[in-house]
C-alpha cells in the first residue's frame, strides 16, 4: 500500500506505519507484538469470566487486589520521597531503565521520526532529553539547526548524554541543562521544541505543554512522538488502566494512561496539530504513540 502524504504547515510529510521497524530490521518483533495481542484480550477475558461465575475465587482477587494497591501505595511514597530528595532510586531506576527503553523504541520509529524531523530548524530544545537518542536527527535535519538545548533534570543520565554528544560531532552548539521546563526563562525564543516519550514523566504535563507554546516564536514548532492512552472500550485500554499505578512505579514516573495528545491540543491555542498513530512499543501499555507536529 502506497504512503498517503500528509501536508502540515506547507511541509509534506511521507509517513505510515509500515515503517514500523524497517529501518533495523526489527519487523519480527513488531509481527511478534502483534500476534500476542489476542492471547492477552483472550486472558483478559478468561479472568472476567472467571471472577463473574466463581464469587470465592472473585473474594481471592480482590484480597490480593488489595495487596497489590496497597504495596504500590507503598511503593510511590518511596519512589516520590526519591523524587524529593533528587538523588533517590526513583531517578536511579529512571537512569537505568528509561534509556534502555528510549534506544529500542527509537531504532523501531527510526524513520518516521528521520521524516518527522527532517526540517527541524533554528533554536531547538529537547525536552527530557535522557541520553540523547534525538540527537541524531538534529543533526541529519535538512534545515540548518543553530543551536540545541538539552534540558535533562536527572543528573544521573547526564554522563551517558556527555558522551552521546561527544560522539555525535555536531555542527551546531549543544548546550544541557538539569532544571526543569517552568525554569527557562527565553519565552517566545525558539524554533522547535521537542517532546520525545517525556509527556508521560512530566507530573504536570498540561502545565509543561502550556509552557512549550510561550517558549516558541510564531510559527514554531513542537514535534511530539508519545505513547498514549487508547480509545475507550479497546483492551489495550483497559490493560493501561489496569498496570498504571504499578508501571507508575517500576518505571520510576512514566504513567501509561495519560491522554498526551488531547492535552497538546487543548492546552493552547495552535495554529495547526496533526499526528499519524502508530502501534509500537516495548510493552503493550506504552504501545500506542502519536507522533506529530503542532504549530504556533
Amino acid at each position: 500500500m502506497a504512503v498517503v502524504p500528509l501536508e502540515i504547515d506547507g511541509e509534506t510529510f511521507l509517513i505510515d506505519k509500515s515503517m514500523v521497524g524497517s529501518a533495523i530490521g526489527d519487523l519480527k518483533a513488531v509481527e511478534a507484538e502483534k500476534k500476542r495481542l489476542p492471547y492477552i484480550r483472550m486472558t483478559l477475558a478468561a479472568v472476567g469470566v472467571f471472577s463473574l461465575y466463581f464469587g470465592y475465587f472473585t473474594y481471592l482477587m480482590l484480597r490480593l487486589l488489595g495487596l497489590v494497591v496497597l504495596a504500590g501505595i507503598g511503593f510511590y511514597l518511596f519512589m516520590m520521597v526519591g523524587e524529593k530528595l533528587k538523588s533517590g532510586w526513583a531517578w536511579s531506576i529512571s537512569a537505568k531503565l528509561i534509556p534502555k527503553i528510549m534506544k529500542k523504541a527509537d531504532n523501531r520509529l527510526r524513520l518516521i521520526r528521520s521524516e518527522l524531523l527532517k526540517n527541524v530548524k533554528g533554536k531547538c530544545l529537547d525536552v527530557g532529553c535522557s541520553t540523547g537518542h534525538y540527537i541524531r536527527y538534529f543533526k541529519s535535519s535538512k534545515q540548518k539547526v543553530t543551536s540545541l538545548t538539552m534540558l535533562e533534570p536527572n543528573k544521573n543520565m547526564i554522563q551517558g548524554l556527555k558522551e552521546n554528544i561527544a560522539k555525535s560531532s555536531c555542527p551546531f552548539p549543544v548546550y544541557i541543562r538539569t532544571d526543569y521546563l517552568e525554569d527557562i526563562k527565553e519565552e517566545g525564543s525558539f524554533d522547535s521544541i521537542l517532546f520525545g516519550n517525556v509527556l508521560c514523566e512530566i507530573p504536570d504535563y498540561k502545565a509543561a505543554i502550556r509552557k512549550a507554546h510561550r517558549l516558541l516564536k510564531p510559527g514554531g514548532r513542537v514535534y511530539f512522538s508519545e505513547h498514549v492512552l487508547d480509545e475507550p472500550g479497546t483492551t489495550r485500554r483497559i490493560l493501561q488502566r489496569l498496570v498504571q499505578h504499578w508501571w507508575l512505579v517500576v518505571s520510576g514516573g512514566c504513567d501509561c494512561a495519560r491522554d498526551s495528545l488531547v492535552a497538546l491540543k487543548e492546552e493552547a491555542h495552535w495554529k495547526e496539530v496533526k499526528s499519524w498513530t502508530i502501534f509500537c512499543g516495548t510493552f503493550p501499555w506504552t504501545s500506542k504513540f502519536e507522533v506529530g507536529i503542532a504549530v504556533k
